[in-house]
């Protein structure tokens, strides 16, 4: 079991409340287009980390909502559809959207990997412990050109979103603790970089780093 102050912290984050009504924004197709390659280069990103006020509280689980597309200035594009069981019941979310679902999934890795246990929607929604369950969404932007690139180097940047939020048992918005916020953008060739694989790494990094105090520039 890990902590949410702990090496490998990964507490993502996704407002429960007010991401169920962003889920309903309009779907377009992912536009960007780049060669396949075999390995990724390293990567350079720019990420600023901002915890909150959940980030010193423990929990032990994760619900992870579908990764989707937002736009430059960070509001959700994908929409969400919902998961029905046999009887009806709410089971959970999906995006129609592969692009998203491989992001997913590679979120999905980087928590088991630390050491969180994900569950269902509708163990989010039995449980009995409030502040129990750091509730997580994901985003990812298109690739935007960099303006006046320098010959050689990156001329693509890409930008994930990761933010985290704790709920008491009522699911009540105003009652919530987030645990942070991570932006990160990535500059990379699209001639020579996979932007499904820069996107994915730029994900798992913010990840790792949500409910951290953190400015500046690293690599991959």
């Amino acid at each position: 079991m890990i902590m949410s102050k702990t090496a490998g912290q990964l507490g993502l984050a996704a407002l429960c409340g007010s991401l169920l009504i962003q889920m309903m924004a309009g779907c377009t197709a992912f536009s960007g287009k780049s060669k396949t390659v075999s390995n990724v280069r390293p990567v350079s990103y720019r990420m600023v980390a901002e915890p909150g006020p959940g980030a010193s509280k423990m929990f032990y689980y994760a619900y992870l909502f579908p990764s989707i597309r937002m736009s430059k200035s960070g509001s959700p594009i994908e929409k969400m559809t919902p998961l029905r069981g046999a009887g009806g019941g709410l089971e959970g979310w999906r995006t129609a959207s592969t692009r998203s679902a491989a992001m997913g999934h590679r979120v999905e890795k980087s928590f088991r990997r630390v050491g969180y246990d994900l569950i269902s929607f509708p163990q989010l929604l039995a449980r009995t412990q409030p502040y129990s369950v750091v509730v997580v969404s994901t985003f990812y932007t298109t690739p935007s050109p960099i303006k006046d690139p320098v010959e050689g180097g990156p001329d693509r940047t890409v930008t994930v979103k990761v933010k985290g939020v704790l709920f008491g048992l009522d699911l009540d918005p105003a009652k919530s603790l987030p645990v942070g916020t991570v932006l990160c953008t990535g500059f990379y060739s699209a001639e020579k970089d996979d932007v499904k694989e820069v996107t994915g790494k730029l994900l798992v990094e913010a990840a790792r780093n949500l409910g951290e105090q953190f400015e500046g520039f690293g690599i991959l």
